[in-house]
């Protein structure tokens, strides 16, 4: 039998960032710290981008993707970037902390 396109979802949620503002998800398979916009870009080598959304009124978003069994036991970085109006280096963007996800068989 062959291995599924597809092992499952990943599911990353943002919470607690500026409400109604737009953001992008984005990872990396190394892990880094580069200054970029006032603060810190946490990702490196072959960025790919997960998607756009809209924070909701409580600053909220969730971004889904599938995971394919080819990644397994492979690292990813994870980092949303949003807008922030108030941004007092005057770059008007947020950047979270950024995750690493393991993928397991």
């Amino acid at each position: 039998a062959g291995v599924p396109a597809v092992a499952a979802e990943f599911e990353f949620r943002l919470q607690f960032a500026v409400p109604s503002q737009p953001s992008l998800l984005f990872s990396g398979v190394n892990a880094l710290e580069i200054p970029f916009a006032g603060g810190h870009r946490l990702t490196g080598g072959d960025l790919q981008r997960h998607g756009a959304r809209q924070l909701s009124l409580a600053g909220a978003a969730t971004f889904d993707f599938d995971v394919s069994a080819s990644m397994a036991g492979t690292t990813r970085y994870f980092q949303v970037w949003f807008r922030d109006p108030a941004d007092p280096t005057g770059f008007g963007v947020g950047l979270t902390a950024a995750l690493a996800v393991t993928y397991c068989e």
